[in-house]
């Protein structure tokens, strides 16, 4: 899959498991059961092991998230190897429109 992508100009991919709310609660038989993570996910991290510097592979949050990959899941540059939440909820503080 990896050649495939990049033979195609592709050079990442996010990964994201997708859950039974908002849209996909109409189409429940595309989520992955819960006991299908258990080995998705150490795929997924097997992938990210795979040194590719031309393409990479994103897991998004609601992979790994805490499990036994999950220093492999993500940045190995990084302080913490888990992930911590999202960019902007950890750097930024929001303000209503009425500036409150």
């Amino acid at each position: 899959m990896r050649q495939f992508l990049l033979d195609h100009g592709v050079f990442g991919w996010q990964l994201q498991f997708a859950t039974a709310s908002g849209n996909m609660e109409a189409h429940c038989d595309l989520v992955s059961p819960p006991e299908d993570l258990l080995w998705l996910v150490p795929q997924i991290a097997e992938m990210c092991r795979i040194d590719c510097p031309e393409f990479k592979i994103y897991p998004a949050h609601n992979i790994g998230y805490f499990g036994n990959p999950e220093s492999v899941l993500r940045d190995a540059d990084v302080e913490l190897p888990f992930w911590l939440g999202c960019r902007a909820g950890c750097r930024w503080s929001g303000s209503k429109a009425a500036g409150t």
